[in-house]
């Protein structure tokens, strides 16, 4: 199931899992040109915002690792875009659960290189 915005546009991008285990998953993004995160940012030189990156890692996460409800959110670490990522662009996702930290790292990738990546830390 795809999650839209009110006005029914997409949030996340296409996703093609390439791996998915309990701890490990790998997928490629396909950046379409129609997503809801281009309105507006910016109309000239349109590009994905990092908070859309953040929110595509946690909710692609949630759909195949076993996480901690969103209300055990505790903090980002580590957070760091390298390279902007534009409409028709393909970037891989790689999450890693890693349990005895409630820690969930993820890394946006391309033939480009890296774009983004991060920890997202949980309560324990």
């Amino acid at each position: 199931m795809t999650e839209r915005a009110k006005d029914g546009e997409a949030l996340l991008p296409t996703v093609h899992w390439l791996e998915r285990d309990s701890t490990l998953a790998r997928a490629r993004l396909d950046i379409d040109a129609d997503l809801a995160v281009f309105d507006g940012h910016f109309p000239q030189a349109p590009i994905v915002p990092g908070v859309a990156q953040v929110h595509w890692a946690i909710t692609l996460a949630e759909q195949c690792l076993t996480l901690p409800d969103r209300s055990r959110f505790a903090r980002l670490d580590a957070l760091k875009f390298q390279q902007v990522i534009r409409p028709g662009d393909t970037v891989e996702l790689a999450l890693e659960w890693q349990a005895e930290r409630s820690t969930l790292a993820f890394r946006l990738t391309s033939a480009a290189g890296p774009h983004a990546s991060g920890r997202v830390i949980y309560r324990g």
